[in-house]
């Protein structure tokens, strides 16, 4: 039987590209990319056999953890050899975190601000009205004129003219009178001194004294009279002044005191005009400024959302990416059933193990 030497090299190979997690994920972004190769080498085997005497399988794993296999171990054709458990593991824990991540966001509600009540308008005031001030003050006015009035013609008005005249008529009367008597009694004084007068004659003068001086106790008394009249004239005159007066300072007090109100009365429109214009620039400025929060408030919702929809989009990504890259995750299967015959680590490059695994198959073992 002819045996023909064959010597076959199988090289299989499967590439790992770099990722970028999300940022909750910071904690596995130390996981770098792997570019992994598997090599087997089947020793010569003749046409009549169906399966080569020994293999050699070289791999590059990450950690030990990754051999699936120990030496002396029996396997069947199509059991795992390498898998990247740890990678695998990394990798799917990241995906869980990744789609809670999402879950989360998708479910998050982004409030949207509440858009401010419109402040209802202050109502204008009505009109400055002070007609009724001013009306009193014009009829304090016009009391105010009529009492002077009265009051300056009293004092031009002499109601003493014919009191006073009568008076000093009836003084002369009584000056008169006086005279007479005197003049009388002088004349009867002196007809007394006369001898041998018959008494008729000055029984006649003396009759004449007694006329005279009835005469002037009669114009004394008229005259007295009169004075007391001048008097209570004079007393009234002083009463009437003083009521005169007395009106005149009251319409003065009123005139003073409708004008006080029709001051008070300008001095409180004025207040509450300015009250009125501080509390219309108060109700603008508090506008103003909710609308000011509202617009803020607007702009933030709107990030929000934005930040929401870019970190849905960079998440999702990322689960496609991380699910990805779990399906090129390489595992390797033994082609045949056999025996692991040897494992031996060759050497190790930045992150990544070389591997060499010995496969007797069955027909040599």
């Amino acid at each position: 039987m002819m045996i023909k030497i064959i010597k076959k090299t199988i090289i299989l190979s499967s590439l790992c590209s770099l990722f970028t997690v999300p940022a909750i994920l910071a904690d596995n972004n130390k996981l770098e990319s792997l570019t992994p190769s598997t090599n087997i080498i089947e020793e010569p085997f003749t046409l009549d056999d169906t399966q080569p005497k020994r293999l050699k399988i070289t791999v590059n794993i990450y950690s030990p953890e990754d051999i699936q296999v120990k030496e002396g171990e029996i396997i069947k054709k199509g059991d795992i050899i390498s898998d990247r458990t740890l990678l695998r593991k990394n990798l799917e824990n990241q995906l869980r975190s990744t789609k809670l991540a999402l879950n989360n966001i998708k479910s998050s509600k982004v409030l949207e601000p509440i858009r401010p009540i419109p402040t209802p308008p202050i109502q204008n005031l009505p009109p400055a009205n002070f007609a009724q001030e001013e009306a009193q003050v014009e009829t304090a006015e016009l009391e105010y004129v009529q009492a002077q009035r009265a009051y300056s013609l009293a004092l031009e008005n002499d109601p003493f003219i014919s009191i006073k005249a009568k008076v000093n008529h009836q003084q002369t009367e009584v000056e008169e009178a006086i005279k007479e008597v005197q003049k009388q009694g002088q004349k009867t004084a002196s007809i007394a001194m006369i001898n041998n007068l018959p008494p008729e004659v000055m029984e006649h003068e003396k009759y004449k004294l007694g006329q005279k001086q009835s005469e002037l106790s009669k114009q004394q008394a008229n005259f007295d009279l009169t004075q007391a009249e001048l008097k209570q004239v004079q007393e009234n005159r002083i009463i009437e002044l003083q009521n005169l007066q007395d009106k005149v300072n009251s319409a003065r007090a009123k005139l003073e005191l409708a004008n006080a109100k029709l001051r008070k009365a300008k001095s409180d429109r004025s207040l509450l005009e300015y009250n009125h214009s501080i509390n219309t620039t108060i109700r603008i400025e508090e506008a103003n400024q909710a609308q000011i929060a509202y617009n803020r408030q607007l702009q933030e919702y709107q990030q929000q959302v934005r930040d929401k929809e870019y970190k849905i989009t960079q998440l999702t990504d990322s689960v496609s990416n991380l699910e990805d890259k779990l399906k090129q995750i390489a595992v390797v299967k033994s082609p045949y059933s056999g025996q692991i015959k040897k494992i031996k680590y060759e050497n190790q490059t930045d992150n990544t193990i070389k591997v060499e695994i010995t496969l007797v198959p069955d027909n040599e073992k």
